[in-house]
């Protein structure tokens, strides 16, 4: 049996995702024109990658899984999207994502 922290955790990860996919695969066909992608590529996804696994790894611990994931997720994107030339950026991505869990992790430790 699942337990209420335990449906908590796989609930806000399944939102980050969700919004994940939602900024990677939906956002490009909007953000057509050459400036919008860039600052997608640039600045959008990494923040989010940061801000998401920072909040998550406050709240529940550092979990490698969730970097991992969001970078899996942009390579698809990339494939589908953007080209063979974008897919090293799912490694900028995965690594800013640990950044995120890294600048969370202290704050897990001394709070809660």
């Amino acid at each position: 049996k699942i337990g209420m922290r335990e449906r908590k955790r796989w609930m806000y990860y399944s939102l980050i995702i969700g919004l994940g996919f939602i900024i990677y695969f939906v956002f490009p066909p909007i953000f057509n024109s050459a400036v919008l992608t860039m600052g997608l590529l640039l600045f959008i996804n990494p923040i989010y990658n940061i801000v998401s696994c920072m909040l998550y790894t406050v709240k529940f611990g550092m979990q490698v899984y969730l970097p991992v994931t969001l970078g899996i997720l942009f390579l698809l994107s990339a494939l589908l999207y953007y080209g063979l030339p974008y897919m090293y950026y799912c490694i900028f991505y995965t690594a800013a994502a640990f950044v995120g869990c890294g600048m969370g992790y202290p704050i897990h430790k001394r709070y809660l």
